[in-house]
């Protein structure tokens, strides 16, 4: 069985390192980038299982990316989850699922608590701090 894929869209490096870290610890792959740009560069080359994308990144709007890859998608798409500190209202909670984001969450939150949302969205259920079990075939 291959690693899944993570890509984190986060320009705060403390950030990022957290979320490699409790990424890669249950046995995951981890790309991450602080731009827009370069993880759009990325895509053109690789699939990730998930993305994991701020509200506010330095060229641009989180919701923007994420509105432009669901409408380029032709069929299989990455498992999407969206977080700010910025974007907590109601009204855009609705719009980020009906756009198809599948969790949302405020920051700050949980590293564990995300890393949790990333396996469930995978059907991998975590059986401790540092592994994951796929589901029975």
């Amino acid at each position: 069985m291959n690693k899944p894929l993570i890509f984190a869209i986060e320009d705060d490096a403390a950030t990022r390192r957290l979320l490699e870290k409790a990424i890669t610890n249950i046995g995951f792959a981890f790309e991450g980038f602080d731009r827009i740009r370069d993880a759009k560069a990325r895509l053109e080359r690789a699939a990730p299982d998930v993305i994991v994308v701020d509200g506010l990144l330095p060229d641009g709007s989180g919701i923007d990316f994420i509105r432009e890859l669901v409408a380029s998608s032709a069929g299989r798409r990455p498992k999407l989850v969206f977080f700010s500190a910025i974007f907590r209202d109601l009204r855009t909670r609705h719009y980020l699922k009906d756009l198809g984001v599948e969790v949302v969450m405020d920051k700050p939150m949980s590293i564990l608590q995300l890393r949790e949302k990333i396996a469930g969205l995978l059907n991998i259920q975590l059986i401790g701090p540092r592994r994951a079990e796929a589901p029975a075939a």
